[in-house]
């Protein structure tokens, strides 16, 4: 394994194991081409990567090949990033309990409005691809006695960043949530949420109509222990990883287990967060605990 620098783009690889490490991105620091506490990862339409990096208050582009382009300064720790179906990036301002709507150029624009939200506690964000609806899970962060039962949910806004309707409440059954913790869209309108204190991922349509749930507490083979980041390829395979064991995981459409594709004592993972697959099928991994991006080949 081989670790590279914000602007090398050497590869590497381990022998005897089906999953490569293609590259890691460790930029530990603050400086304008490091960052700290990476929450999650995505894409812009350029195919660049585009990271909440938390502990540097700011979105931080790189180029395919991991080189630091100009991003954005924030005064506030962003939860998460995503970008709107007009290139416009939507950052959770977890501090102020806001989405902060920025230009393509990196400007603030407006902040999306909550005037039919009580209580908003804006967690993570994604963009669906097939229709551009942007989704946000709600969550205060806690799971135990105390948390605001209320905000367990996944609100839902249009492509012009309009409320349209929320879905989901506190609890285990099915549509229910103990902490909606990441969320991803698929090409074909599936809204996949990790259900962070039960222990699974649930699968609902674009109206938030319930579809199905996987998974169980545990480290086996499709088991979770606090499920955070997941993502889609273009062949509807979802992978997610856990908090606890630090391992990633692929499953089917309809979320049978198919392979683990990065283990922690494998390749080092720490506490993978977000994850993003590449265009050319690679699956990049935010390691908070490392403070890299992982990239694996399979």
């Amino acid at each position: 394994m081989t670790t590279v620098t914000c602007s090398e783009t050497d590869m590497a690889s381990r022998r005897g194991k089906k999953e490569v490490v293609a590259k890691i991105i460790r930029c530990k620091g603050r400086g304008t081409s490091k960052f700290l506490y990476p929450l999650n990862v995505t894409v812009n339409k350029r195919g660049e990567l585009i990271i909440s990096d938390a502990g540097n208050k700011r979105i931080k582009v790189m180029d395919k090949n991991g080189k630091p382009k100009p991003g954005i300064k924030l005064n506030f720790k962003p939860l998460d990033v995503a970008m709107s179906a007009e290139g416009k990036y939507l950052i959770i301002d977890g501090s102020g309990k806001k989405i902060a709507v920025h230009k393509e150029n990196g400007d603030f624009e407006r902040y999306l409005s909550d005037e039919n939200v009580k209580n908003p506690y804006p967690w993570r964000i994604a963009t669906s691809p097939a229709d551009g609806s942007v989704y946000v899970a709600h969550w205060d962060g806690i799971v135990a006695k105390g948390t605001d039962k209320e905000n367990h949910c996944i609100r839902k806004y249009n492509s012009n960043l309009e409320y349209v309707k929320s879905f989901g409440s506190y609890g285990i059954d099915d549509g229910q949530f103990e902490g909606p913790n990441y969320l991803h869209v698929s090409s074909d309108g599936v809204v996949y949420v990790s259900d962070w204190g039960n222990h699974r991922i649930q699968a609902f349509n674009e109206d938030g109509e319930f579809m199905f749930a996987f998974g169980s507490f545990g480290e086996g083979d499709g088991q979770f222990s606090f499920p955070e980041g997941l993502v889609t390829d273009t062949e509807g395979n979802l992978y997610a990883c856990s908090r606890k064991k630090n391992f990633v995981q692929k499953f089917d459409h309809k979320g049978k287990f198919v392979s683990r594709i990065a283990n922690s004592k494998d390749v080092g993972l720490k506490r993978a967060t977000g994850l993003l697959v590449t265009e050319d099928m690679k699956v990049a991994v935010a390691d908070l605990g490392d403070y890299s991006i992982k990239v694996f080949e399979y």
